[in-house]
This record gives structure tokens, sequence and C-alpha cells, in this order.
């Protein structure tokens, strides 16, 4: 098995195991790790770059206008919610598997089957039939998808058919 980061390759995942693992196999998997995270690190330097320079330059062009806008714009509280700023444990351990806790608004769903739509609080996209989907999107749809189908039971009284039909059933009764 083999496990790749873009341009970082791990091909030592098979001997990760208490019958393979050897000191060679812990140095590498170190150097492994260590190559991730300068990669990470210089992907989230980049985009605080790119963030910082298009703040300079909205303050520059109108500091006024930016500060209204993001005081409009900017809920503190909505935002260490949707982070989870204060979750005390960032990384749980559930049926032999590591969760993330924090930032869940930056992690995807993982699907257990093609027709699984759960998602955990705050997903930014659905799973649906093998694909993900726009939050917003999905649960507009899903909303019309019931909107409809309550429309047409109601038109035609679909409801009260459904009821009637038990009705008519006869039960046997128990008195002799």
């Amino acid at each position: 098995m083999k496990i790749d980061a873009p341009e970082i390759a791990f091909d030592q995942l098979d001997n990760l195991t208490p019958e393979k693992f050897t000191s060679d196999i812990g140095f590498i998997t170190v150097d492994y790790i260590g190559q991730l995270k300068n990669r990470y690190t210089k992907i989230n330097d980049a985009a605080d770059r790119k963030r910082d320079n298009i703040i300079n330059y909205l303050q520059s062009k109108d500091k006024a206008f930016y500060e209204a806008k993001r005081k409009a714009y900017h809920n503190e509280s909505i935002s260490d919610l949707a982070t989870k700023a204060f979750e005390k444990n960032k990384i749980l351990q559930y049926k032999d598997e590591l969760v993330q806790q924090f930032d869940p608004v930056y992690r995807d769903p993982k699907p257990n089957h093609i027709l699984d739509i759960r998602s955990h609080f705050l997903a930014p996209r659905k799973h649906f039939l093998g694909s993900l989907y726009d939050t917003f999107w999905f649960n507009l749809s899903i909303i019309w998808l019931m909107t409809v189908v309550l429309y047409f039971t109601l038109y035609y009284e679909s409801l009260k058919k459904f009821i009637e039909l038990f009705s008519k059933i006869k039960l046997p009764s128990l008195s002799k």
C-alpha cells in the first residue's frame, strides 16, 4: 500500500506493523511526517500571505469601508462555533479511527455507502450517489423535493386514502 501526498510519497505503510517495524522504518516515518509538515506549512503561509495582501489592498483603498464591511459581516461567535475554536480535544479516537474535532467546516463527510447522505454539523458539502454537492444547493433541492411530494399528497388526498385503507381491514374479534 502506498500513501501519496502531493509530490511526497510514503511507501513504507506495509512496514508499520509490530512484526515489521524497525528503527529505520521509524526514522523514515518521522522524516515523512516532517516533509508533510514543511509542505503544508508552506501552503498555509502562502494562503496567509495571499489573504493579507487582499486585506492590505482593501485597507489601502478605503480603510473605513473595509472595517464597516468586516464589522457587518463577521461574527466572532459564529466563527468560533464553525471552527470549534474552544474544543478541548482536537482529535478523538473512535472505533480504531482518529476523528478530527476542530475546523469541521473544512472537512468533507466520509460516506459509508453510495446512498449515505449523513454528514457532520456544518459540513461544507454533502455526499450523494458517489458525488459531493455544495450543502446549500443540496439542502435547497431536498426542501423543494419535499414540497413537491407534499403538494401532490395533499392534492390527490393520498393521506386520507391511506388512512381509509386501514379502516377497511377487518380484525378478528377476541370475544366469543
